[in-house]
């Protein structure tokens, strides 16, 4: 049974009543632990109670699946939630005094200076990437099937593209944010900037490119409010219901095109949409009330090669591409590999570590999870440009850490790569500078 088929058979009141008992003992524990009601963690939380209340739903209203998998994937829940609540206790007790950093000073105001100069490099990498993709492989928001193309130009040749692209985006979104903020540069000459981002958000065709930014306005906000001396926090209703307004009207209008040729464009979007909210626990059902989770197992030591080791190998072609857990499940379950859903921390959990240690790892996911989006580990440092950069990057790592842990480790390695990149082009931009100076001189 795919998800889409289910989707036709559930009943929505049951459902809808055991994930708000999940979703509120989710809020009870998480609510303190965010940024604020806009944080897009709570996105993450919410997949997750989505998963946790379809396997409950299934057994309670169905009949359908195995008691210890119910138990296992609802205690790997609270033992995430406990993982990240203590987290925030330890870091709120321990770091609540840390020293706090004034951005008025010359020696901060070199920094923006050398994060502005960062900001132009990555404008330039972003333009130059987007027009060499319009002009090799098009641009997906234009193909007759948008989410089709993204997958395609993502993976067929020109692949350092998407490697440097992604974390571009990321990058330069949150400097604009941070510069503007903190009234470095003006609000229009920050929206002539982020200009190219938002063309290649634009054309990406993926449904939620634009909660990109969103990670970055909170990302900002929340190194802010841990490092920032004279920090206050913004009214920004306003500001978070437009982006929230542009992340879900762009999802259905590459849905819409998705759906073009049939009968109702707009019906079709809609049902994918429901279809694919109700997918946040597509993993979690196939693997645990398919039996999957009898077929598909791996050594603990494993993870260490599948999720450290082999995505760096991989990249520099040293070693072929490893099939991920997802393709392993759409592999076991349908015959072929079709990309293969988010397996989430319940099913890595499982496969590699087993009932108990699965739910050690939960725990864990929670603490890393919660530690990554936090500045503690950066409040006691200057501000250092570069520093911003890399907290930007883990926190936007750790949103999807709960979700694919491969996805993670593909992430940080190509934000690393790009930084790299960054740091050779700042350097040359600098010798072009100081060769500019002594010969005016």
């Amino acid at each position: 049974m795919d998800i889409a088929d289910l989707f036709e058979q559930v009943d929505w009141i049951s459902f809808f009543v055991i994930f708000a008992i999940v979703i509120s003992i989710a809020i009870l524990f998480f609510r303190d632990c965010s940024f604020s009601f806009y944080d897009p963690a709570w996105f993450t939380v919410g997949s997750l109670s989505i998963a946790v209340s379809l396997v409950t739903y299934l057994k309670f209203s169905e009949n359908f699946g195995y008691w210890p998998n119910v138990q296992y994937v609802c205690l790997a829940f609270l033992f995430f939630l406990i993982g990240v609540r203590a987290t925030k206790f330890i870091i709120t007790s321990f770091f609540n005094k840390s020293i706090r950093i004034d951005f008025d000073t010359d020696v901060a105001g070199a920094q923006f200076l050398m994060l502005h100069k960062i900001l132009l490099i990555l404008i330039a990498i972003i333009s130059f990437l987007i027009l060499t993709r319009a002009f090799a492989q098009g641009l997906p928001i234009f193909a007759e099937d948008p989410e089709a193309a993204k997958t395609a130009v993502n993976s067929g040749g020109f692949g350092l593209i998407t490697r440097l692209l992604g974390p571009s985006l990321l990058l330069a979104t949150s400097i604009t944010i941070l510069l503007i903020t903190k009234k470095r540069i003006s609000k229009t000459r920050g929206f002539v900037l982020i200009i190219p981002v938002v063309l290649s958000l634009l054309s990406s065709g993926s449904k939620g490119s634009f909660v990109l930014i969103l990670i970055s306005f909170v990302g900002v906000h929340t190194y802010l409010k841990y490092c920032d001396v004279q920090y206050t926090q913004p009214r920004a209703g306003w500001l978070v219901f437009c982006i929230a307004f542009i992340i879900v009207g762009y999802a259905f209008l590459v849905l819409i095109l998705r759906g073009s040729s049939s009968d109702d464009a707009v019906m079709f979007a809609f049902k994918t949409f429901g279809i694919r909210l109700l997918a946040g626990g597509d993993a979690v059902f196939y693997f645990f009330s398919l039996n999957l989770h009898k077929l598909i197992s791996f050594h603990p030591s494993d993870y260490i090669w599948d999720y450290g080791i082999a995505p760096v190998l991989s990249i520099f072609r040293l070693i072929s591409y490893q099939k991920t857990l997802g393709l392993h499940i759409s592999s076991e379950l349908f015959g072929v590999d079709r990309g293969g859903p988010n397996p989430t921390l319940f099913v890595e959990g499982y496969s590699y570590f087993g009932f108990f240690f699965g739910l050690l790892y939960s725990f864990c996911i929670g603490v890393i999870f919660q530690l990554f989006r936090s500045a503690a580990f950066v409040s006691f440092m200057n501000f250092s440009a570069w520093r911003f950069l890399f907290f930007i990057v883990f926190f936007a790592a750790a949103l999807t850490m709960p979700i694919d842990m491969i996805l993670v480790a593909s992430d940080l390695i190509n934000s690393i790569l790009l930084i790299t990149v960054l740091w050779f082009f700042y350097q040359f931009l600098l010798m072009m500078i100081c060769a500019s100076t002594l010969r005016k001189s």
